[in-house]
Order: C-alpha cells, then sequence, then structure tokens
C-alpha cells in the first residue's frame, strides 16, 4: 500500500521513560511508515537523551578496547 493512500491523524502516544503524553504528527507517522520503524515509545526529549546516552556509552567501550589492546601490545 502506498504512504499517499494512507490517511495519517494526530495520535496521542504516553512515554514509557517519564510518562507524560506527546502527540505523534502525521508527518512522522509517514516517516516511521515509510522507513519501516514501530511508533516511538518515547517523546522527543527522552529520545535525544538515551540516544545521548548510547553514544556516550559506546565512546567509553571504544576506549576501553584501544586501551586493552595497547596494553596487549605493551605486555606481550
Amino acid at each position: 500500500m502506498s504512504v499517499d493512500k494512507i490517511e495519517f491523524i494526530d495520535k496521542v502516544l504516553t512515554c514509557l521513560d517519564c510518562g507524560s503524553e506527546f502527540t505523534f504528527t502525521p508527518g512522522e507517522q509517514r516517516y516511521f511508515w515509510a522507513k519501516g520503524l514501530l511508533e516511538p515509545k518515547r517523546c522527543k526529549p527522552c529520545r535525544m537523551l538515551r540516544k545521548k546516552s548510547l553514544v556516550s556509552i559506546m565512546n567509553i567501550e571504544e576506549e576501553h578496547n584501544e586501551s586493552s589492546q595497547i596494553q596487549n601490545k605493551v605486555c606481550n
């Protein structure tokens, strides 16, 4: 089914993290549908905070892996 033939209307969702209600707009719905994504579970501020936290964790793991590789080279 073409995205042009689907009628999207504002949908009020509840954020999984903070519990606040947020509007999932028709434009956002079209984008999510076109990308094959599910409805968001978090409001935009909580999604941004979660993304920032995940990036920080990935950076810490990357730094740990780099220091482990250096330590292995020095010890061998």
